[in-house]
């Protein structure tokens, strides 16, 4: 149904306003805002040309149009902002602001001003302004309107460390994995430095090193960055760093290094921060129950000699034996070989002249040896008839 109102006035009777109707009604269909003013009746006796005039205000309500919010997109996590609501009616209506949250029903603040400090670290954060209003028409019961808008706004949040150990220990060959946490929105970039090392670089937030050696130890920096533009602001960076020293030791030494060792084999690794300030970190010894494990490797490598020693012994007795084993077969075999020959040469010799027994070998037995018994006739002097008892007898 199209609101309107309609006056009644006896008499001859017309109505001014920005407009001019003649009748003694005034009526108004689908009612505009435009329609608002004061409305005059004027009446005339056309007998005595006797005027009488009368006025009526018009106000034309209206429910509040869809809320407009105005306010910055872009936030710094603990900084504050504020926020405007606007909303157009018919009277002015009540404005109050909420967090949009399933979860949260609450009034946060009313008018259209809203102030607030984001103090959680979170991606983003919503607010809703309500704007409602209760009419109170002369024709007809009373309405009650109620519009909301809400509005996303990107939370972003200065670099911080966080969370970085201040003392890493390892051993030498393990390996070291120190992690970096760091907070802040845009992601900020980390990476990492060695002091008295500029061409040291590592990017990430974890630092990994596999086989850790001595020359790893010394002082690290994990570095993080990053770059904020919040609205209506000037694009700005944020920076943080923090240290930590890395320990290596070597599991070589014992613990106690006065009690088994010399205490000058420890050494110290000395590093130099950029505030020129010179730290020194000494490798420990590792701890006395390494002791018996040092010892124990120690006599493994003492046994081991011991029988590398016996066993080349052993080696070169065995090989002096065959030695003269081989050369007592030789000779053996030569002898054999000088008789065959004067046998064959001397035939009959053998039975004509006697063999003297200092003359004639003993059968001697030699070790795995085909020959068991060797004869051998040695003459001291050679064979000849001056040798003859004949020769010396006269004739």
């Amino acid at each position: 149904m199209v609101p309107s109102i309609c006056i009644f006035m006896t008499g001859v009777c017309f109505w001014i306003t920005y407009l001019s109707v003649d009748g003694a009604f005034l009526v108004f269909t689908s009612i505009q805002r435009r329609f608002n003013g004061r409305y005059t009746c004027t009446a005339r006796n056309i007998g005595t040309a006797e005027s009488a005039t009368i006025s009526v205000d018009l106000s034309v309500i209206y429910p509040p149009s869809r809320p407009v919010i105005s306010g910055p997109d872009i936030v710094v996590l603990g900084e504050s902002f504020t926020l405007f609501c606007y909303a157009d009616s018919i009277p002015l209506p009540n404005y109050y602001w909420k967090v949009a949250t399933h979860t949260v029903d609450v009034i946060e603040a009313r008018g259209r001003v809203y102030k607030y400090t984001q103090s959680a670290s979170t991606y983003s954060i919503w607010r809703v302004c309500y704007a409602e209003v209760t009419l109170f028409p002369t024709v007809g019961a009373q309405q009650h309107h109620s519009i909301f808008e809400k509005k996303n706004m990107i939370v972003q949040e200065k670099t911080g460390i966080w969370s970085l150990p201040e003392d890493v220990r390892s051993v030498v060959g393990k390996t070291v994995d120190v992690e970096c946490k760091v907070a802040g929105a845009p992601a900020p970039q980390v990476w990492w430095t060695k002091a008295g090392n500029s061409s040291f670089a590592y990017q990430g937030g974890r630092l990994f090193i596999q086989n850790v050696q001595a020359y790893d130890a010394g002082m690290y920096t994990c570095n993080a960055q990053n770059t904020m533009t919040p609205s209506g602001q000037e694009s700005r960076d944020t920076r943080d760093s923090r240290d930590f020293v890395l320990n290596v030791e070597n599991p070589v030494f014992p613990g106690d290094c006065a009690e088994c060792f010399n205490p000058d084999l420890t050494f110290k690794i000395t590093t130099t921060t950029p505030s020129n300030t010179v730290t020194s970190a000494t490798v420990a010894c590792p701890s006395v129950a390494n002791q018996g494990l040092i010892v124990a490797t120690v006599i493994g490598w003492l046994l081991a000699a011991t029988l590398f020693a016996i066993g080349l012994l052993f080696f070169l007795r065995y090989r002096q034996s065959s030695t003269i084993t081989k050369t007592a077969e030789q000779e053996s075999s030569k002898a054999h070989a000088k008789n065959d020959i004067h046998s064959l040469a001397h035939p009959s010799m053998d039975r004509q002249l006697p063999v003297p027994p200092y003359n004639r070998m003993e059968p001697e037995m030699v070790a795995d040896s085909p020959y068991t018994e060797l004869y051998a006739d040695h003459y001291t002097e050679p064979i000849s008839d001056q040798n003859s008892p004949d020769y010396l007898t006269s004739v």
